[in-house]
């Protein structure tokens, strides 16, 4: 098609993303996260975010597991709106009756990339 032009014909072209553009993407994936299911001995409890901080390359989203239950954390998924899961960890935590805050600390990196 006639005013197309193919890869080999553009060089030396390069992408600089302005840091404002930057800036409104990491706010907006930082707004997407609503609550996270945590499992804890096999029962899986529902806690919301409790507050999220946005620094340069990175957002951390907080959640606050209660007192009670009592037992091993196993798995907390960070999910959306909708229920849909963004992140998750396994492992195993002993908890006890003391509540807990944890993180899910996202990073954001730019990167160059050439035309290909």
């Amino acid at each position: 098609m006639e005013g197309i032009k193919d890869s080999e014909e553009i060089k030396n072209w390069e992408w600089a993303i302005m840091p404002f553009y930057t800036n409104v993407m990491r706010n907006m994936a930082s707004s997407i996260a609503k609550d996270a299911a945590v499992t804890i001995d096999s029962q899986i409890y529902i806690y919301p975010i409790t507050k999220t901080v946005i620094e340069d390359n990175f957002f951390k989203h907080y959640i606050e597991i209660q007192d009670e239950p009592i037992g091993n954390i196993e798995r907390i998924v960070l999910r959306n709106e909708n229920e849909i899961p963004l992140a998750e960890g396994y492992g195993l935590i002993e908890k006890d009756d003391e509540g807990w805050h944890m993180a899910f600390k996202l990073y954001f990196e730019e990167k160059v990339m050439d035309n290909g």
